[in-house]
């Protein structure tokens, strides 16, 4: 499962639906990976547009590639992933969906090199038979943002392997459902 949460520019604050909190200093990549310690992936979401964040990345990859986990790197910007693709990493691709019309346009490029290994994809386009559809097609399927108790469990229920969320308490929640 995955979380995340937002940031004010340029100012230490982060904030929720539920919460603001000040934080004075950011967490470096390799103290994330030396906290971490191989016992959980990396999933890194790509928000900006320009070839500069895939570099970025990359350089972040190799200057740690020793302590790098599993990592799973996503963004809505395909060009830039494939970019990522073709530098030969270990990182694995998901391609990051929002509409409807962009499911039919994935699903054609997990035919062809380089093929992404799963999906990054809003929860409201998820119905069992895309879920099916998606891994028909060889991908794994992350869902975001979920924050609902009912609907994350639908999504478990349908075989999505991940979900992201905001809402802390939802993996409890879950957890004691089952």
């Amino acid at each position: 499962m995955l979380r995340h949460e937002r940031k004010l520019p340029a100012l230490p604050v982060f904030y929720d639906k539920w919460y603001i909190r000040f934080a004075m200093g950011e967490l470096k990549l390799p103290t994330l990976l030396r906290e971490i310690n191989h016992r959980a992936d990396l999933f890194l979401d790509i928000k900006s547009a320009t070839p500069r964040a895939a570099d970025a990345v990359l350089a972040l990859y190799h200057d740690n590639e020793s302590m790098m986990p599993r990592t799973l790197v996503s963004s809505r910007e395909w060009k830039l992933l494939d970019r990522l693709a073709a530098a030969g990493t270990e990182m694995r691709m998901f391609y990051s969906v929002g509409r409807r019309s962009r499911l039919e346009a994935l699903l054609r490029r997990a035919q062809v090199p380089p093929r992404p290994a799963g999906v990054s994809i809003r929860h409201t386009l998820l119905s069992a038979e895309v879920v099916k559809r998606l891994h028909d097609a060889g991908l794994q399927v992350y869902a975001w943002t979920v924050n609902n108790h009912h609907r994350a469990a639908d999504l478990l229920s349908w075989g999505t392997d991940g979900l992201i969320f905001d809402d802390v308490e939802l993996p409890a929640a879950l957890a004691h459902h089952r």
